[in-house]
């Protein structure tokens, strides 16, 4: 009987865990991308001065 009032309780700290969980995955995702593509334009700078 305790149980059903608790679950209520927890349900909306549950949802905000699982939503900070996802945009944290969110990040890590973005910033692996932005690593991989500045690492793309510095190497095409190093060949564009080597074109030079």
């Amino acid at each position: 009987m305790g149980c059903t009032a608790s679950r209520v309780e927890n349900e909306d700290t549950v949802r905000r865990c699982r939503e900070r969980h996802r945009l944290i995955k969110e990040a890590v995702h973005s910033r692996h991308h932005f690593a991989s593509a500045h690492s793309d334009y510095l190497r095409s700078l190093r060949d564009a001065a080597v074109a030079l």
